[in-house]
């Protein structure tokens, strides 16, 4: 829950205004779990092992089909911080996720339907630690929460070079060619090297908006035809 909580906060810094309902923080009544995720836009998962064998996390999950949310899921895939590997937690959401008909969604039709919103719809963003490259999944989340805002939704044109935030290396060129020494015992590194030589070869800069921008969260979210299901004070999005 520590990394749960240095998300919540590293987004409210990177989207001032944001709201972030998170169950183990502002539940005061676990009867009301199924409708505050359903008052949610977007419903985000902390993916780690065990998160489907808990009872109240597949009723989250399951209030977030019904209403229709979209997920986005975030993969702690550090086995040696309570992370899992994408087939063991597939696994594990097939074993658990069996309920029939349950309460918040009758209609459900079983595991399947969840590994399809969690794990097939789009890749689960992998959580890393180390912070220049925690910045880098922070901006992943954070892009897949503005495109499910109401401006952005009708502007999504606005978001397709992605997504920046203040301070970080920008694109930049060389003045002339340079050697990159890779050593072949460090796994990924000569890809990694190829793709630099790619980029450098395009010889373009791209311009992306800045996170931290004069448009507010308040108006991103705002929109002339009312969200469904939504109450006035409702979260941007639930993290569970």
């Amino acid at each position: 829950q520590d990394q749960v909580h240095t998300i919540v906060r590293r987004l409210q810094q990177l989207l001032p205004g944001v709201r972030i309902w998170l169950d183990v923080d502002n539940l005061d009544d676990v009867g009301k779990l199924e409708a505050s995720v359903a008052d949610a836009m977007t419903f985000l998962i902390f993916l780690s092992a065990g998160y489907f064998r808990s009872w109240n996390c597949r009723r989250e999950l399951y209030a977030a089909l019904a209403a229709n949310r979209p997920f986005i899921p975030i993969h702690e895939a550090d086995v040696a911080k309570g992370g899992a590997s994408i087939q063991a937690l597939r696994d594990e959401c097939r074993e658990s996720c069996v309920e029939v008909a349950p309460p918040a969604y009758p209609s459900y039709s079983g595991p399947d339907e969840v590994l399809a919103c969690v794990f097939d719809e789009a890749d689960p963003i992998v959580w890393v630690r180390v912070h220049d490259f925690q910045v880098e999944s922070l901006k992943e989340i954070a892009l897949r929460m503005l495109r499910h805002t109401p401006y952005y939704a009708r502007h999504n044109s606005e978001l397709a070079p992605g997504v920046a935030v203040p301070g970080e290396v920008g694109p930049f060129a060389l003045s002339s060619p340079i050697t990159v020494l890779v050593c072949r015992d460090n796994k990924g590194a000569f890809d990694v090297a190829r793709e630099v030589k790619a980029v450098a070869r395009e010889g373009r800069a791209l311009l992306r908006p800045m996170l931290r921008h004069s448009r507010s969260a308040r108006r991103m979210t705002h929109s002339r035809e009312p969200m469904p299901h939504r109450s006035r004070g409702a979260p941007y999005c639930c993290f569970t």
